[in-house]
């Protein structure tokens, strides 16, 4: 489970024309299991106002964008992320913005600034927000960091984060699986439509009526010691994902893509049981991932083929406590979960 004092992480790209920089925010919660149900009531109340057809309560901006007119949208964000942050579950929110004019150095190989930070730096931009909180907040006791799914080449800020907590939780699709991530994202989303390029003046203005406890830091190119990788191996978030995990398996001979997956109502009901379990989804990558698997964890698989298939792992992995379900079973365990 999540711990009740934690710091939580996500970013997003902000694209207005040919204008290009990265938002990232990071939130501490000083009571996190009292925001959560704080979270639920909000977001309920939210649904039902807007009529949204969602048997899921963890939102994402890209739910909003997708669901809501766009006569309403503006003031829908507006309204959903200033009621969450009133909350006084929340002690400290840093926002980083981050713009690269000159090239850098990735890896021995010179790199112009914007496709450094669009390609490279944007797959592991939550660790930057997550960082300058460290180096501010050093003293303070949120030392479980939850961040929502990154990957990339190690940095010296991911090192710096590592090391100043006592728990480091990655979770893919944690914006739609966790509030405390859901509510950094939404905070990027709300800043990123308000503000446009967001200077760091900008975006306190937008946010100062709301909440005192933000703080905005515009991180740039003289940070790249930080910021570009130094060293040669990944970040490997798979020994960081919380368990139980929910590992699915579209088989190969599904017509069904990952994007079109994830918007189905199964996958939706996967990331509630997630949640109520303190774990997390990934989508199927049974090389890299089947090692980590332990008991409590499940592989679900969509079809026959892939079933087939991974009741041989079952079967080779003995003793390690994971199980393997058909959709039937897995049906019938969220149903018992729900």
């Amino acid at each position: 489970m999540l711990s009740d004092i934690l710091v939580a992480a996500d970013a997003t790209k902000n694209e207005h024309g040919t204008f290009f920089n990265l938002l990232g925010t990071a939130v501490a919660f000083k009571r996190y299991h009292k925001f959560r149900r704080e979270y639920f009531e909000i977001v309920s109340d939210f649904i039902n106002k807007y009529d949204l057809n969602f048997d899921y309560h963890v939102l994402k901006t890209a739910d909003l964008t997708k669901n809501i007119p766009t006569y309403n949208l503006s003031e829908a964000k507006k309204e959903l992320v200033e009621q969450l942050l009133q909350s006084e579950q929340i002690s400290e929110i840093i926002i980083t913005e981050t713009y690269i004019n000159r090239s850098v150095n990735y890896l021995g190989k010179e790199m112009k600034g914007v496709k450094f930070a669009r390609d490279c730096l944007f797959q592991y931009y939550p660790i930057v927000p997550l960082w300058r909180y460290y180096n501010k907040f050093h003293h303070n006791k949120f030392r479980h960091t939850v961040v929502d799914g990154i990957s990339g080449m190690s940095t010296k800020a991911w090192k710096y984060v590592g090391n100043s907590s006592n728990k480091v939780s990655i979770i893919p699709h944690g914006d739609e699986t966790h509030p405390c991530l859901s509510t950094a994202d939404l905070i990027c989303g709300y800043v990123s439509s308000k503000v446009c390029p967001p200077y760091k003046q900008e975006v306190d203005d937008v946010l100062k009526d709301v909440t005192a406890c933000v703080e905005t830091e515009f991180i740039n190119e003289s940070f790249e010691d930080h910021l570009v990788p130094k060293y040669h191996h990944n970040i490997n978030p798979g020994p960081l994902f919380p368990h139980p995990i929910i590992l699915v398996n579209k088989g190969s001979m599904s017509s069904i893509n990952s994007s079109t997956f994830q918007e189905t109502a199964l996958f939706k009901q996967l990331l509630r049981y997630a949640e109520k379990n303190g774990g997390c989804v990934i989508m199927e990558d049974l090389d890299n991932h089947h090692r980590i698997l332990r008991e409590g964890d499940l592989i679900v698989c969509v079809d026959n083929d892939a079933f087939e298939k991974m009741h041989q792992i079952e079967q080779l992995n003995r003793g390690r406590g994971f199980k393997v379900l058909n959709l039937d079973d897995t049906y019938h365990l969220l149903k018992k979960e729900s």
